[in-house]
């Protein structure tokens, strides 16, 4: 996995661009394990707890094996998503 953030004046409002990378392509980090999926989260500047929190809530929901392994079975970018919110809303329970 490969997280980038950026905080911008240019946005008003948080987004986040996810792609899975198939196949996998080699990296240098630091577990040398294969980069498959990428986050970019960009946000406005006055956001940078909001933009911490959720970064924080994402990188929770990947540390499970399982639920990394359903977003490469989900067929759809919906199905992604989906997949994404109720990964949150179990996380909070």
């Amino acid at each position: 996995m490969c997280y980038s953030t950026r905080s911008t004046d240019a946005l008003n409002h948080t987004v986040l661009a996810v792609a899975r990378i198939i196949p996998p392509i080699p990296s240098a980090t630091f577990d040398n394990l294969p980069i498959s999926l990428v986050f970019l989260m960009a946000g406005p500047k006055k956001s940078a707890s909001l933009h911490l929190r959720l970064l924080s809530k994402l990188a929770r929901l990947l540390h499970d094996q399982t639920f990394r392994e359903q977003l490469f079975q989900v067929p759809d970018q919906e199905s992604f998503y989906s997949l994404l919110c109720e990964g949150d809303k179990d996380d909070e329970q």
